[in-house]
C-alpha cells in the first residue's frame, strides 16, 4: 500500500484487494482511538453512498473496523480531483462537468441524501471523463416524501462553499447543496469565487454571459439561478437543474450553441486521493 491522502479524521491508501485481484482505496482512521465524531463520519459515508448507488457518485465496496479503528474500501478512481484543474476553463468543458455532478446530486437527493460539502476536492474527474462525487463523511438524511421536512439543522461544510443561509445556521436543503453547485461551476468557468448577495450574481456585475465569451446563455443562467442567496430562487431540487443541463448538451450542435472560446480543455492525469475526512 501506498499513502494517497491525508486529513483531519482518516487516511486513504492505494491497496489490492487479493480476494478479487483489484485495485481500492482504503480510508483509515487516523486516531488509533478513534472518538464519536470520527465513528459517526465514516458510519455516515458507508451508508450515504451504499445508498445511492450511481455512476456519478464514487463506489464503497466495504465498511468496517480493525482494531477499532473504522475503515472503507473504495473504487479506485484513476484521475483528478476539480482542485487541481486550472479555471478559468472553456465553459462547454464546464457544462460536461456541471451534467455529471447534477446527476450525481440528483440520485443523492432522491434517495433522501444530502452532501452539504460539495466543493473542487470532493469531486474526481476520471480519464474518460466521467465525474464522480466523493466524501459524503459530513451527509445528512432526510425523507424523500412529501410530508418529510427536507430541512437538516446543524453547521457544517466548507465556508468557502457553504450557502449563506447555512453559514448563518439556518438548516441544510437540497438547495444548499446547489449553491455549492453553482458556486463549483462559477468558479471553474471564471477562476473567480462571487461574494454572497440576494441577488443573482447578473445583477451584481458579475454575470457570467459578460465575463465567459460565448457562453450558452441558459447555461449561465442555470449557474446563476443556483447562486440566488434566497433559496427560494434557486432550483427546487437537482431534477430541475439536470433538465435544464441535458437539454443543453442534447443540443450539442455548433449551431445550438455560440461559439466556445478557443482555450483547450486540460487533459485529465492520474489521481486517486479521496480526500479524506
Amino acid at each position: 500500500m501506498r499513502l494517497l491522502g491525508r486529513g483531519g479524521m482518516g487516511a486513504v491508501y492505494l491497496a489490492h484487494d487479493t480476494s478479487l485481484d483489484r485495485l481500492v482505496a482504503l480510508k483509515l482512521s487516523i486516531a488509533l482511538q478513534p472518538d464519536r465524531s470520527t465513528l459517526e463520519s465514516f458510519a455516515i459515508e458507508a451508508r450515504a453512498i451504499a445508498r445511492i448507488k450511481h455512476p456519478n457518485v464514487v463506489t464503497v465496496f466495504r465498511a468496517g473496523e480493525v482494531a477499532g479503528r473504522p475503515y472503507l474500501v473504495y473504487e479506485y478512481v484513476d484521475g483528478k480531483s476539480l482542485a487541481e484543474l486550472k479555471p478559468p476553463l472553456p465553459w462547454r468543458y464546464v457544462l460536461d462537468i456541471a451534467v455529471g455532478l447534477a446527476r450525481g446530486l440528483r440520485a443523492a437527493h432522491q434517495r433522501g441524501v444530502l452532501h452539504r460539502d460539495l466543493k473542487p476536492s470532493n469531486a474526481i474527474l476520471e480519464t474518460d471523463g466521467t465525474i464522480k462525487l466523493l466524501d459524503f463523511g459530513l451527509a445528512a438524511f432526510v425523507g424523500t416524501d412529501h410530508c418529510t421536512p427536507w430541512a437538516v439543522p446543524g453547521v457544517v461544510g466548507t465556508p468557502r462553499y457553504m450557502a449563506p443561509e447555512t453559514r448563518l445556521g439556518a438548516p441544510a436543503t437540497p438547495q444548499s447543496d446547489l449553491y455549492a453547485l453553482g458556486l463549483l461551476l462559477y468558479e471553474l468557468c471564471t477562476g473567480t469565487v462571487p461574494r454572497a448577495s440576494r441577488q443573482a450574481p447578473a445583477a451584481m456585475g458579475l454575470a457570467l454571459s459578460e465575463r465567459v465569451p460565448g457562453i450558452a446563455p441558459d447555461f449561465a443562467e442555470a449557474i446563476e439561478r443556483c447562486l440566488m442567496e434566497d433559496p427560494v430562487g434557486r432550483f427546487g431540487r437537482a431534477d430541475a437543474l439536470c433538465v435544464v443541463l441535458e437539454r443543453l448538451t442534447s443540443a450539442g450542435s455548433d449551431a445550438a450553441f455560440p461559439p466556445a472560446r478557443s482555450a483547450s480543455a486540460p487533459e485529465p492525469r492520474p489521481w486517486a486521493a479521496l480526500n479524506p475526512v
